[in-house]
């Protein structure tokens, strides 16, 4: 079996269709994108077809990440990441975060800061998750901050604190 993302006019994927190997040429994108636009009815805003790949090396090689609505398929490259052009990739919030991140080996977005290593009280992360902490700090990376950050609930209380990369320890945030 074959895949095939339907995309708008931005290259956003709208859906995702099936076809039969009997029905492509293996290797011909022009070929098996235009038997998609003869015989596949587009959703609305629908206008192309490009192939994705679900399994196997020729997922990362051809196209990134398999897709999925929502995801963009980019015809060249976001500017600081060379290795974008021809991959389907999440579509980060606003422009500017680009060079907060990089691509890793599986076309995944992840923040150019180191991930923690220790929670606010010290205990190794991640955590075990056979053995979460009752009071565990709920974190993650907030790009309109350039920093992780997260909090938990102590009495009732919101208690709410960021990462510093520098000292390696959680610092109180002011509300």
């Amino acid at each position: 079996m074959a895949y095939f993302a339907e995309l708008n006019s931005d290259n956003i994927v709208l859906d995702v269709q099936i076809v039969d190997d009997k029905n492509i040429r293996q290797g011909d994108d022009s070929y098996n994108e235009q038997w998609c636009q003869n015989n596949l009815t587009h959703s609305l805003g629908g206008i192309s077809w490009k192939q994705t790949f679900k399994h196997g090396s020729d997922r990362a090689n051809l196209r990134g990440r398999y897709a999925g609505k929502g995801m963009k398929y980019y015809t060249t490259s976001i500017p600081g990441h060379p290795e974008s052009s021809g991959k389907f990739l999440d579509i980060l919030q606003e422009e500017s975060y680009y060079s907060l991140f990089y691509l890793d080996e599986t076309f995944n977005w992840l923040p150019n800061l180191p991930i923690p290593t220790v929670d606010d009280q010290g205990r190794s992360l991640p955590y075990d998750e056979n053995k979460l902490p009752s009071d565990m700090l709920f974190w993650g990376y907030a790009p309109e901050n350039n920093r992780y950050q997260g909090g938990r609930t102590i009495d009732g209380v919101g208690v709410y604190k960021y990462y510093d990369p520098t000292t390696l320890s959680w610092i109180e945030m002011t509300r």
